[in-house]
């Protein structure tokens, strides 16, 4: 076993770095010393390429085929896989991007990779059970206010200082070229996966702050503090209850009060009532 194992960590590394030769491995005396393991070589490197494409398809249609294929060559030189699910390679994608001098004249590329990825993970991730109005709505005002959220394994929040939404509506074909400036507001994004199908939520700052303090397992009170009282039936209906968020384990802290009044937490609670009945309906 130690001999093959051994045997597999040579045919990696020969793989990886054209040239070498595993010890052991029959080499034909007709053949250059690197042809018998070029085919291993061009199938490696052709197939993640192809992964590579497939999950950052609208960095793809920004730079044209063959200026991805030579910037996902790079990248898998640097930064070769260390998982067995290639829909699982190339988070480092983005950052990469960032310190890559070929795409210096795109500077929203790596945002944009960071995007693909995000819609990437929101198709791929495993599941787990959304928060929704009815596990919500039955809660007294305190227990509402510490209930410590976390995010569902498909969601990725990311902010941008470009404007992604339309440069992805053009990149696939459905954008004006003209109404896109890339000195625009940005983007704030929520994207995760709801009815088994990836989707992106443009927001305010003030939610994206909310969400973010929800995404790193707050409760839903330290939540609220970013939010004005009018925003909140909204955040609650459209964004915590949309299949984002699931619930925490407890944890210990003192008692605090949603700094809201009764009607307003009356209205919330009816709104999340409404949504987790629209919701059903909509999926029946």
């Amino acid at each position: 076993m130690t001999a093959l194992v051994d045997l597999q960590r040579q045919m990696m590394a020969a793989i990886r770095e054209p040239g070498l030769m595993p010890g052991g491995v029959f080499q034909p005396d007709h053949l250059p010393e690197d042809r018998p393991m070029s085919v291993y070589v061009n199938h490696h490197r052709i197939s993640l390429c192809g992964a590579l494409a497939k999950t950052f398809s609208t960095v793809s249609l920004l730079t044209g085929e063959e200026a991805f294929r030579a910037l996902a060559s790079l990248f898998l030189q640097r930064h070769p896989p260390l998982q067995p699910c290639l829909a699982e390679y190339g988070a480092a994608f983005g950052s990469y991007l960032d310190g890559e001098s070929m795409v210096k004249s795109l500077p929203y590329l790596a945002d944009m990779a960071r995007l693909d990825w995000a819609i990437n993970r929101a198709a791929t991730a495993p599941d787990a059970v959304a928060l929704d109005g009815d596990q919500l709505g039955t809660l007294s005002p305190d227990e509402l206010a510490e209930l410590p959220v976390k995010a569902h394994p498909s969601l990725t929040l990311l902010s941008s200082t470009f404007p992604l939404p339309d440069i992805y509506r053009l990149a696939h074909g459905a954008g004006d070229a003209e109404a896109i400036t890339l000195d625009s507001k940005g983007a704030r994004l929520m994207v995760w996966r709801r009815h088994n199908a990836p989707m992106t939520a443009s927001v305010s700052w003030q939610t994206f702050e909310a969400l973010k303090v929800l995404a790193r397992g707050g409760s839903i009170l330290s939540a609220c503090e970013q939010l004005s009282q009018a925003e909140l039936p909204e955040f609650f209906g459209r964004y915590l209850l949309a299949g984002g968020f699931v619930k925490h384990a407890p944890l210990d802290r003192p008692k605090n009060k949603l700094g809201v009044d009764a009607a307003t937490l009356s209205r919330v609670q009816d709104d999340m009532r409404d949504t987790a009945t629209g919701l059903s309906a909509s999926s029946a």
